[in-house]
């Protein structure tokens, strides 16, 4: 498991969407302009993305719940709540770094290249949902850092998911379990 803040400076040291529009090798599915994105984002696949991503992000919290629920199986009522509380203190501590990250980083990424609400709603929703599989891995299904994470690296834009559509309460334990298909990128 990755620190919070060393997270946070690898993101920081991204070269964000300064490769938007160029051609991309191998890949069939890609935008060409800030307006396709905003066009595509704004309609119904932009919904559709979202709650693809959605699916796997909810998934990974019901690992995330059974490996703890897990984890204290033997463990008296006593010994649960101690653990239960660890983890929340925890989690509220990654969470305020996180939170502090969002209000001063990447707001800036986000309104500094695009002024389309809906886009810099669904980025803002890409780096939190990375960045906390990143502190609060669930191997093997890491969506976001597999997937998601080397789009932006690579600076482009993740849009959308061409293929087979992932149903709403996926219940999927690896990536090879997700629907058939290819991203989407800008």
């Amino acid at each position: 498991m990755k620190k919070v803040e060393d997270v946070l400076n690898d993101l920081a040291r991204i070269k964000w969407f300064t490769r938007c529009g160029e051609p991309i090798p191998n890949q069939k599915h890609r935008l060409k302009s800030w307006a396709d994105a905003e066009q595509y984002f704004a309609g119904d696949k932009g919904l559709r993305w979202e709650n693809w991503k959605l699916a796997i992000s909810n998934r990974r919290r019901e690992l995330i719940r059974d490996a703890r629920v897990k984890s204290t199986e033997g463990l008296c009522d006593s010994e649960k709540q101690t653990r239960y509380e660890q983890f929340q203190n925890d989690a509220r501590k990654r969470q305020a770094v996180i939170d502090e990250f969002r209000a001063d980083y990447l707001s800036k990424i986000v309104a500094s290249v695009f002024d389309h609400p809906e886009l810099q709603r669904m980025v803002a929703l890409d780096i939190s949902w990375t960045v906390n599989e990143l502190v609060n891995p669930t191997p093997p299904l890491n969506f976001f850092e597999a997937l998601i994470l080397p789009v932006y690296v690579s600076g482009h834009l993740p849009c959308g998911w061409s293929g087979t559509k992932i149903a709403r309460k996926w219940s999927g334990n690896l990536l090879s379990d997700l629907p058939s298909g290819q991203l989407i990128i800008f």
